[in-house]
């Protein structure tokens, strides 16, 4: 759509599509921590996110560019979003509440039942 210069951004754009689905589950993580009373965890999570990007983006850039900068950002959202809050007993539940929501985990789909309903 915008010519041969804007190809080089495949690549990153394809990483970033991936970085939103984890975003998105932290904008989940913290209502939920609010709701919970946890809201210095907030704050925590958000801060140890923050640090851990730089950190990656320092490491990453050099050598992959923007590329780079895609990847850390993605790593990042992975380990604040699942991986760290898998470290706090107290918070277990909720990441195993993502983990089966990503899975599908219990979900049971009648593909039958369903095309049969949609085509009546």
């Amino acid at each position: 759509l915008y010519g041969e210069q804007y190809n080089a951004a495949n690549i990153c754009l394809k990483i970033c599509v991936w970085y939103t689905v984890f975003s998105y589950l932290g904008g989940a993580k913290s209502l939920w921590l609010i709701c919970e009373g946890k809201n210095n965890r907030v704050f925590s999570f958000t801060a140890f996110g923050a640090l851990a990007n730089v950190i990656m983006n320092f490491i990453f850039i050099p050598h992959i560019g923007l590329n780079g900068a895609a990847v850390a950002t993605l790593l990042t959202q992975i380990i604040s979003n699942l991986g760290l809050p898998f470290l706090f007993h107290d918070m277990r539940s909720y990441t195993s509440a993502v983990i089966d929501a990503i899975t599908f985990k219990n979900i049971r789909i009648k593909i039958f039942h369903f095309w049969k309903a949609l085509l009546r």
